[in-house]
């Protein structure tokens, strides 16, 4: 008798254990979850459940909501809603998109809406389009839109093309217009670097000579306050506040 109650007291002490065991590893899994949850709902990354959240909890999740709409607002990337916005958020994002627009057309590089640009910055996206333009057709590489050469770059935009067809022809690499070469082409060795070389009269414009950055500075203007040219790019960034910074060319010092 006195063995069965032994091993019976002794069965539910087991049991207690295994039952306390089993109530801390649910609490910790419970935790786990809580934890999940709040990281989901905080970062707006995953599934966020805000009835499980405390009140502080839910506090810190809507201000994480208001920053990341700014963020979104801010920098055109996501979902804004506007209506979120404070009135000095509303002013950076109005600045900040008409910096992007404004960048967009200097680029001319994503949509350009030039109904919301100055006077001396449309001048400024025109002499940007002409210079691409010109690059575009004396290089022969992306779209070139002849209407709008002068006559003297027509005149070098047809010598590279005359030279351009030439190395092709002499290399057999890219497309040969046999008619556009002359007698002394025609008769020219394959594969001669030196007829090659010879055949270069007209040069390719310097690598960023003549192209301009977004804030209208273009490469070898000349510094109003180091009185030295502008030949190092800067590229645009976003300072802490929000506001946008535009790319320009800077001098040495």
């Amino acid at each position: 008798m006195k063995q069965l109650i032994h091993l019976a007291v002794t069965s539910l002490l087991v049991l207690s254990t295994f039952l306390v065991q089993a109530q801390s590893q649910l609490e910790q899994v419970r935790q786990n979850e809580l934890r999940r949850n709040y990281s989901s709902c905080i970062t707006g990354i995953g599934f966020c459940n805000e009835g499980e959240l405390t009140s502080s909890q839910l506090e810190s999740v809507n201000k994480g909501k208001l920053q990341r709409n700014y963020n979104n607002c801010a920098t055109g990337i996501g979902y804004c809603n506007n209506s979120l916005l404070t009135e000095k958020e509303a002013s950076v994002v109005k600045s900040n998109q008409a910096q992007r627009n404004l960048n967009n057309c200097y680029t001319g590089i994503g949509y350009c809406d030039r109904s919301n640009l100055s006077t001396s910055e449309a001048q400024t996206v025109e002499k940007n389009q002409l210079t691409r333009n010109y690059n575009n057709c004396i290089t022969g590489i992306g779209y070139c839109k002849k209407q709008i050469l002068s006559s003297t770059q027509i005149d070098a935009v047809h010598q590279n093309e005359l030279k351009r067809n030439f190395n092709n022809c002499l290399t057999g690499i890219g497309y040969c217009n046999r008619a556009l070469l002359d007698s002394d082409q025609i008769n020219a060795p394959k594969n001669s670097q030196q007829s090659i070389t010879n055949s270069q009269t007209t040069p390719l414009p310097e690598v960023g000579i003549g192209t301009c950055a977004e804030n209208g500075s273009c490469y070898g203007d000349i510094s109003n306050i180091t009185g030295l040219p502008k030949t190092i790019p800067v590229d645009g960034y976003y300072r802490k506040d929000g506001t946008y910074v535009r790319g320009h060319y800077r001098s040495r010092r």
